[in-house]
């Protein structure tokens, strides 16, 4: 990928540019005057070129020949094009103005003039774009050469998310918390942009072994020591700092290890102080759970009985919206019958993937807006 964008973008500029540019073009009149600051450079066409108006009525196109605006004649695109947002043409005067991302707008003329400058727009556009954004925002599905590559392309925010394995009664699947937590990140990634998400650690305190408590109590339930769970934290943690990620960010789809969690990150910071990276744990994740989501499950008529703590309709419709596999809806009401015995704190028989997308949007959202704000805190 990086290989084809190198060479869309060498051919553009030493073979396509310049046929282009032979075209005459006479001067615009510009209310800024192009400068190498305020003009863009058509290998990274990154900024959109300053407001120009040609002196000649029939002259349409504004371009920049080098850094000095020019203008051309009909038929040519009116208006000035960029490689920046998706695609959208807007009323400029007379024509029209693009904004782009990956690809050019549409251009509102034809001709050998603008069918050169569409093949540049869209080698150039195309080729940054398959530079920059990385196959995938999981970190295990990319290659090692594809991680560095993100990373110099600004991806330097990495998500660590942590699921558990434990019982979740006899309709759920042990696994819940690693689908849950991985796919979560996953859209919190997309949303945030230039953000990578590690492996799920599914590793998680839950629980004497001998004599076994909580949910040790029952088989397929992993369980380790809090001191082996947080120095997992913390060396992984340490290994994307060294790799050059700037914001290593922690969260949790369980709650309880969200406070050995804040500890790991109150820790790395510590040892970062001096450095300009920065640990964050994102309790706004989990928090979603038990407010905003329960909030919206009380809102559609369920009870405090049926929501329950673990396995309830607010657990099972969570999962049920994300990965409809986990649960086995013929074993609803069995979970109910059996209740805190059979593993289940609540009734999940209300559950529906309707009502766990309420929890999804309310992950998402508040977990995309409180992780935005704390990487653009001041360092």
């Amino acid at each position: 990928m990086a290989h084809m964008a190198w060479v869309a973008t060498h051919y553009t500029v030493l073979v396509i540019f310049p046929q282009i540019m032979a075209n005459q073009m006479p001067a615009a009149q510009c209310g800024i005057r192009p400068t190498a600051h305020s003009a863009p450079r058509l290998s990274s066409a990154l900024r959109a070129p300053p407001l120009c108006r040609c002196a000649e009525p029939t002259a349409d196109l504004i371009w920049h020949r080098g850094w000095r605006a020019v203008c051309q004649s009909r038929p040519l695109p009116r208006g000035p094009i960029s490689c920046r947002g998706e695609v959208k043409e807007e009323p400029i005067g007379r024509g029209t103005r693009a904004a782009a991302t990956g690809r050019p707008s549409r251009l509102a003329s034809s001709g050998p003039w603008s069918l050169r400058l569409s093949l540049l727009l869209a080698l150039v556009c195309g080729a940054a774009t398959a530079a920059a954004a990385p196959a995938s925002v999981f970190l295990e599905e990319l290659t090692s050469p594809e991680v560095t590559a993100a990373i110099r392309g600004g991806s330097t925010t990495i998500i660590l998310p942590v699921g558990g394995t434990e019982q979740n009664g006899p309709h759920m699947a042990l696994g819940k918390h690693n689908v849950r937590a991985r796919v979560l990140s996953g859209r919190i990634a997309q949303s945030l942009g230039h953000t990578l998400v590690a492996p799920v650690l599914p590793y998680v305190p839950e629980g004497n072994i001998t004599p076994p408590t909580e949910h040790m109590r029952f088989a397929g339930t992993i369980s380790v020591p809090e001191a082996a769970f947080k120095s997992i934290l913390d060396a992984a943690a340490r290994g994307f700092k060294q790799h050059g990620f700037r914001d290593v960010v922690i969260l949790g789809d369980s709650g309880n290890y969200q406070v050995a969690l804040k500890a790991v990150v109150t820790r790395l910071n510590h040892d970062w102080a001096a450095s300009g990276v920065r640990a964050h744990y994102l309790g706004a994740y989990y928090n979603a759970t038990q407010t905003t989501y329960i909030a919206a499950l009380k809102a559609q008529g369920l009870t405090d009985a049926q929501i329950g703590t673990h396995a309830g309709t607010a657990d099972t419709a969570l999962s049920m919206a994300l990965e409809p596999s986990l649960v086995k809806p013929g074993l609803l009401a069995e979970a109910a019958r059996a209740g805190r015995a059979g593993g289940a704190y609540g009734d999940p028989r209300p559950a529906s993937p309707g009502l766990g997308q309420l929890g999804v949007d309310a992950v998402v959202q508040q977990s995309v807006a409180a992780l935005r704000q704390a990487v653009s805190a001041t360092r």
